[in-house]
């Protein structure tokens, strides 16, 4: 029976864009960090720092409130579908993974609605399996691939997490529709809500 869970993971904003990603961190420790943008943008140790220890509280206190006091899920041995609104630079899902692989599960593999193909060619040498909806050319950033907030449909993906916790014994509800902005050539019609699971 596949199982719905969370897997946090906060991303590392660069001072005063802290939608461009300069790394991610995951419970456990794990940091990634690009040495690249970082000199690139000369952020000092002392700034990283400063933006690691701020993420890292955040990232505790959103575990504790998705999880409620449950504990987290055992991948031991199982597929693993890790599933986020898009990837840009990738440092999130690459912490993901990272974090992952220390709880030894069978199977690795990506599922999202939109990406650069530099990143969708760069996690398919990681993980056992990636699927990507749509590779807009050129890629601009993860919200541009929508016609509607991504940001709604978490909302909407953290209440389905709620009543499902509440009605244990009922279908899933059937989620509202996610339509793309890419090129007519590379966009899906529609793309049903995501979900993450193992099994």
């Amino acid at each position: 029976m596949p199982r719905l869970t969370r897997f946090v993971v906060r991303k590392l904003g660069a001072p005063g864009r802290e939608e461009f990603a300069v790394g991610a961190m995951a419970l456990g420790g794990r940091v990634v960090v690009n040495d690249d943008v970082v000199r690139g943008l000369r952020i000092t140790p002392e700034q990283l720092r400063e933006i690691a220890e701020r993420e890292g509280r955040e990232l505790i206190r959103r575990e504790a409130s998705y999880r409620g006091g449950r504990p987290p899920v055992d991948v031991t041995g199982k597929t693993v579908i890790l599933v986020d609104d898009g990837l840009a630079t990738g440092a999130s899902m690459l912490a993901a993974v990272q974090a992952l692989r220390e709880m030894e599960p069978a199977q690795i593999a990506i599922a999202v609605p939109a990406a650069p193909e530099s990143t969708w060619r760069e996690f398919a040498g990681l993980v056992d399996d990636v699927v990507c909806a749509s590779m807009p050319h050129p890629f601009l950033a993860v919200g541009e691939s929508y016609w509607t907030s991504p940001r709604s449909a978490m909302r909407r993906c953290a209440s389905c997490s709620r009543l499902r916790r509440r009605q244990r014994r009922r279908p899933w509800p059937r989620a509202r529709p996610i339509r793309f902005a890419a090129s007519p050539s590379t966009r899906p019609t529609v793309f049903r809500h995501f979900r993450c699971w193992t099994r």
